[in-house]
C-alpha cells in the first residue's frame, strides 16, 4: 500500500510541475489513480480477449482435426 501511495504521490508532484502548475497535488493523485485503474482494466480486457481467441483457435483446430481423423 505504501508503494502505491508513494507512486501516486510522485505522479502528483510531477504533474504539479511545468505541465500543470495550478493543479493541486490531490487532483494530480486522483488523476494518477484514475489512469492506473483505466490502464489496468484495459490490460485485463485485452488479456481476456486474447485468452478467448486462443481457446477458440484450440477448439477450431481440435474440431477440424477430429473431423479429418474421423
Amino acid at each position: 500500500m505504501g508503494l502505491v501511495s508513494g507512486r501516486v504521490s510522485q505522479l502528483g508532484h510531477g504533474l504539479r510541475g511545468p505541465l500543470a502548475s495550478g493543479m493541486h497535488w490531490c487532483e494530480g493523485a486522483r488523476l494518477g489513480a484514475r489512469l492506473v485503474f483505466w490502464s489496468a482494466s484495459r490490460l485485463t480486457r485485452v488479456d481476456g480477449a486474447l485468452r478467448a481467441l486462443s481457446l477458440w483457435n484450440a477448439l477450431v483446430r481440435g474440431g477440424s482435426s477430429g473431423i479429418l481423423v474421423g
